[in-house]
């Protein structure tokens, strides 16, 4: 198994093993749900232009690109699959951990996701925890989704103690939003957007960490720009 930086030349391959991975995988979503996830591998120049603003790390093995992980400005990791048949064998914890190092190299102290039902035990498994949930709307459909963050800043263990040192305040419950996925619809996305980003703030007890640049309306709007197509895996 290698593990490499994607080159251009692997974005239409890329688009296949997305496909394949919704698809073709077992999970919680309905054939007809997956059909308005991914109707067809993508590939254009859109495409393209999505993943040329994002570090790609994919895993290859006999020259076949089996899954890969992306990391996106603010922190976010926009895409992470991995092809059915190779699943089960630690393909995805290998390929974010490479991302998790990358992301660290670049001072950052969180990294945060949208993750399908099918991903969400994948992330709680390499330290994510599930702080909204959503119920995205495409066409006809309505597929059920996580916002995921894990914190990267070292725990400090309590004097004397090898134990973590505990939060002082507690997590807010889990939040749901429900809201349709209109991409000409900026104004709704602003408002979503917005109670996220309130909704993680309180979450972390109203400190002013880096979450709390979320409120800033320039990163809202790139968010905005960002999530246009978006699915339900963190696409």
């Amino acid at each position: 198994m290698t593990f490499r930086i994607a080159a251009d030349q692997d974005y239409v391959e890329l688009g296949e093993v997305m496909f394949d991975a919704v698809r073709n995988g077992r999970g919680h979503y309905s054939e007809s749900q997956r059909q308005a996830w991914v109707p067809a591998p993508r590939r254009g120049p859109d495409w393209s232009a999505r993943l040329n603003a994002q570090d790609i790390i994919v895993a290859e093995e006999n020259r076949k690109i089996l899954g890969f992980v992306s990391l996106a400005p603010e922190s976010y990791i926009d895409f992470a699959y991995v092809r059915p048949p190779a699943q089960g064998r630690g393909l995805f914890r290998a390929l974010y951990e490479r991302v998790e190092k990358l992301a660290a190299s670049r001072g950052e102290t969180r990294l945060w996701a949208h993750s399908s039902l099918d991903a969400v035990a994948a992330f709680k498994a390499v330290g994510f925890e599930a702080i909204e949930r959503e119920s995205v709307s495409i066409g006809t459909e309505s597929l059920e989704r996580y916002v995921v963050e894990k914190d990267l800043r070292p725990r400090k263990p309590v004097a004397g103690t090898s134990h973590r040192q505990p939060r002082s305040v507690a997590r807010k419950p889990l939040i749901e939003i429900k809201f349709s996925w209109h991409p000409n619809s900026l104004s709704h996305r602003f408002k979503m957007m917005m109670l996220q980003s309130q909704g993680r703030l309180a979450g972390h007890g109203g400190q002013y960490d880096q979450a709390s640049r979320l409120l800033d309306v320039g990163i809202l709007a790139d968010r905005i720009r960002r999530c246009t197509g978006n699915c339900p895996a963190g696409d």
